[in-house]
């Protein structure tokens, strides 16, 4: 059964922390929903991403990933997907 998933990410106290959080997910396969919203100072994205598993399974559990995203491949996965 196809899902989709939303959520949120940000509140780092630097864009380039977040730029890299944002990456990271664009890299998993989670598309930006809108663009960049600020709130007291801290940016924040909504991402979405559809998948077969179970809103149990691992979408939703921070993995550990052994190489570092950049923004550039972020941007290349999310022109891939668009």
């Amino acid at each position: 059964m196809k899902r989709a998933l939303y959520k949120v990410v940000g509140g780092k106290p630097s864009l380039p922390e977040f730029e890299e959080e944002v990456a990271k997910h664009l890299n998993d396969g989670w598309k930006p929903v809108g663009g960049v919203a600020f709130n007291a100072s801290f940016a924040y994205q909504a991402l979405a991403k559809v998948t077969n598993e179970s809103p149990i399974g691992s979408a939703y559990k921070e993995e550990k990933s052994e190489a570092k995203s950049t923004t550039a491949e972020a941007m290349r996965r999310v022109d891939d997907l668009t």
